[in-house]
Order: C-alpha cells, then structure tokens, then sequence
C-alpha cells in the first residue's frame, strides 16, 4: 500500500507528505525513566481509533496525452481543485478507459469532501483494473466516511488480501470494527498488524481503546506505554502522565550537531546512510588532523588552520602564481606587497542545515507544540510525521548520498596525496617552489574530482 501514515483527527482524513551533510557515529541507547502507573477515571472509553490516510494518486497514463496530475499533499497548501480537475477530464476525454486517471479523480472528490462522487470513481477505476489494490483502499475510507462500513470492510479485505503486509489497511479494518462495537474482530486486526509492524504507534494506542473499552487497564496501560517511549501525539496529548522524559543530553547534541545522537528516531535505512556518512567524515577529519601535523613539521608554526582550512603560507611574488589564482594576482600582490600571504586547503565535510533540523526535532520531542513537517534545503534529514510519531527522515536521493560517499572518499584521496608530497619533497624543494607544486596538484585533484561528483548526477 502506498498510503502515508500519519494519524486521523476524529473522523477527518488527514495526508501527510511522502518526507547535508552530516558528529558522533556511535548509536547511543536512550534510557527513559520509569513511568509512572496508568490510572483513568470513569468514561474514558469514548476515544475515537485512528485511523490511516488514503494512498495519493500515482498516475501511469495509458495515451500519450499529459499525465495526471499528481495532487500535491502538503499540509497547509491547498489543492487548485478546478484546475486539477480540467486536467483529469482532458485526460478522460481522450480516453475514457484510463482507470488511472477516474482513480485521481476520486482521490480528488475525496479531497473536496465529495464522497460519493469518490466513490463512483474509484469503483469506476476498480472496473477497469481489477488489481488496483490503492482504489479498493481509498474506496473503502470513502465509504467509511459514509457510515457504510460493511461495505469498507469488504474493501479493506479485498486490499489486505491483495498486499497482505499492508498495516494502513489492517489498522483501519481494525477501527471500523472497533467503531461497529465489534471489538474482539477490531482487537483481531491491531493484533494482526501488530505482527507484521510491532514499531507502529498508532496500532499500539488503537490497542489500547480496544483493552480499555474491554475493561483491561494493565494491557492498555502497557500498550500506552510503549506508544508514549516512541513519542506518539496522541498518546502524549491524551496521557501526559505517560510523555516520557526526553534524554537530557538531546539538547546539546542538537545544538552541537551531533547527528549519531539522534539514530533511534530514523528509520533503518536512513541509519545505514547516516552511518556511512560518518564513517566517511570521520576519515577526512583524521586525513586532515594527519596534514596538519605533517605541514606543520615541514614548513613551520606559521602553518594556521581554522577548522577544516589549513592555510599554507607562501610568498606570493612567483608569476606561476597566476595559474593557481587567475589573471589579477600580480596586481593583487603590487597593491599589498607586505600583506601576509596564504593557499588555503579546505575540506569542509560535515552536516550543515541538519543542525537546524536537529534543533527543531529536539523541540518537537519535548513539546507537541513545535512538531512540524519541514522540506528545508539541500539538508539530508527532514522531520517526517509517521504513524503518528516524529522521525528524522532521509531528505536526498539516492544519487545525492552516492555523491556524497565519492566526495568524502575523494577528499581523504586528495588529503593523503598533499601529506604524502610534502614528506616525499621536504629538503628537496626550496619551500615556495614546493608550495607552488603542492598548490597545483591539489587543484587539478579538487577539479577532477568535482567532475566526478557532478557526473553522477
């Protein structure tokens, strides 16, 4: 199922959108303090289950006319309806047999509160593709809606009977039998979903209406529990005695940005490439902690470095000078001939506008209130809503985290090859002729391989 997962307020279908470069590669443990014991009052029972999304249309157009728009789902921006819709009918009028196309129309209806007219088109698309598993999906949340929940549950089976491993579908069975009073069939699917994702908040907090409308208080205390530890909104808001203690140390990490503090709020394999990054920054940061020893030895204290930029002190005065900085360099030393003169080697590798979505994430787990989907610039973790919690999310594509693996890697190659020339030439080379080499090599290495990152695009 293609369905995001993000929680329902009440009855309202809400959608969530489908969420560089990276300081401690060791994944810590966070330890929460024990929480308190679970007590209700009377009454508490009447909490509505949530509920998964509806899948966003995937258009595949079968003509060769413009394709189906894909609706966009960011919280807060609305959908141009009319224009959307002149777009699917454009579509439809040249062929009416596009079950891809009544499928985003549907998704469309539905947006705009139409459910019967939803309806019409999903079924519409279900008779021209009988494997849609999406528009028996979103078909059956429509009908739910509609208060025709047999007929969403008949759906909902034909969906999970398609795609067995679909949590979203199982957990709304599960809540529209929860909402029928058919408890023990609503307990039988969270149970069920549960198997398949024992991670998912939302069924464990649905789980827990189900142990609580039953009378067992030590199962729903447990479930609460475990919803609470990953942060879920839900959870926290109606159970504040359970919100459990955001890790002291969190703070300072975000604000030093040490993106390894921060592991066990991303999925599995936005870990594996967080960790390959820091991997890769770990090494540049010991090739260059290397340099600056060797340079240091070899040509002097003079040698100053600021972070990740080591500058080499050089006269200046040689006309070969110009090929490193370009035409205006003589004319440059003529105007301040007793100015200080360096060439500067930078190899800046590290996380940047990941810093700030740290910060923002810290926040979000110690107050609700500052949860919020971001989309910032070329930064490679976002904050993602999933199944009512909050996750670090990947913000790149597959190629970008490949550039990044060849940059570090060729960043180290270009380090260890200055180290290497400066050793090999010492004693040999007067010290601005060595410069001079040194300089010209590291260019043409810094050039080659920005060829090669930009080629992998």
């Amino acid at each position: 199922m293609t369905a995001r997962e993000c929680p329902v307020d009440k009855a309202e279908i809400t959608r969530c959108r489908t969420a560089w470069l990276p300081a401690a590669a060791a994944l810590l443990l966070f330890f929460f303090p024990l929480l308190p014991q679970v007590s209700w009052g009377q009454g508490k029972t009447d909490r509505i289950p949530i509920q998964k999304p509806s899948a966003q249309p995937a258009p595949k157009p079968q003509v060769p006319a413009p394709p189906a728009p894909q609706v966009p789902s960011v919280p807060g921006v609305s959908v141009d309806f009319e224009l959307e819709m002149k777009k699917l009918e454009s579509l439809l009028s040249l062929n009416d047999k596009n079950a891809e196309a009544y499928y985003n129309r549907g998704w469309l209806y539905e947006y705009k509160g139409d459910m019967p007219r939803a309806v019409q088109d999903y079924s519409k698309a279900i008779e021209l593709d009988k494997k849609m598993k999406d528009a028996y999906y979103n078909r059956a949340l429509a009908l739910a809606r509609m208060k025709k929940f047999e007929e969403a549950l008949k759906d909902l089976s034909e969906a999970v009977k398609m795609e067995p491993a679909s949590t979203d579908a199982i957990c709304n069975r599960g809540s529209i039998h929860f909402q029928m009073g058919k408890l023990d069939l609503a307990l039988a699917d969270y149970e069920a979903g549960l198997k398949i994702n024992p991670n998912d908040p939302d069924l464990r907090y649905n789980r827990a209406l189900v142990f609580l409308a039953q009378g067992n208080k030590a199962a729903a205390g447990e479930d609460l529990k475990r919803a609470a530890q990953m942060f879920h909104d839900k959870t926290r808001k109606e159970f504040p005695e359970l919100a459990p203690q955001v890790p002291a140390h969190l703070k300072k990490a975000a604000l030093d940005c040490r993106v390894g503090e921060f592991l066990s709020h991303m999925s599995q394999e936005t870990q594996q490439k967080v960790r390959l990054f820091e991997e890769s920054r770990a090494k540049v940061d010991k090739a260059f902690e290397d340099l600056e020893k060797n340079a240091r030895q070899i040509l002097g204290d003079k040698v100053q470095r600021q972070k990740n930029t080591l500058a080499i002190p050089i006269e200046g005065t040689d006309p070969r000078w110009t090929e490193i900085f370009g035409p205006q360099w003589p004319e440059m030393v003529r105007q301040n001939p007793k100015e200080p003169r360096f060439f500067y080697l930078a190899q800046e590798f590290n996380w940047k506008e990941e810093c700030r979505i740290l910060q923002r994430f810290q926040a979000c787990l110690e107050n609700p209130a500052y949860c919020q989907e971001t989309a910032l610039p070329n930064s490679a973790l976002q904050m993602r809503r999933s199944s009512g919690s909050w996750e670090l999310a990947d913000g790149k594509t597959p190629q970008e985290w490949k550039q990044a693996q060849v940059l570090g890697e060729g960043m180290v190659e270009i380090t260890q090859w200055v180290s290497k020339f400066l050793a090999e030439n010492k004693g040999k080379l007067a010290q601005e002729e060595m410069a001079l080499a040194m300089a010209k090599g590291y260019t043409e290495r810094l050039m080659n391989l920005t060829s090669k990152v930009k080629a992998l695009k």
